[in-house]
């Protein structure tokens, strides 16, 4: 993971390997999702949050990459997630 150099991407790339790959008996979209977190959290970078409208395409998305392993529909759906940084105009 570290050879992503992009932390977002990093993060995603962590998110939709532990979903793939099912490590755990039960709650590995749960697990994989906090360790996303954690590491844009660690990285200063929003936690990504999905809208209650976006639920369904959030559903589709996922299940065409589980079906087909491409995360591609899913990088962008959890990119278009993040919420937009505006300059913190009052730091020096």
């Amino acid at each position: 993971m570290e050879s992503i150099g992009n932390p977002f991407e990093r993060a995603a790339a962590l998110f939709l390997f532990g979903c793939r790959h099912q490590f755990f008996f039960e709650g590995n979209l749960r697990t994989s999702w906090l360790a996303m977190e954690g590491v844009l959290l660690s990285n200063c970078i929003d936690p990504i949050d999905v809208p209650a409208d976006k639920t369904s395409a959030f559903n589709g998305e996922m299940a065409g990459f589980l079906e087909s392993g491409d995360g591609t529909g899913m990088m962008r759906f959890l990119a278009g997630c993040q919420p937009v940084r505006r300059p913190d105009h009052s730091r020096p």
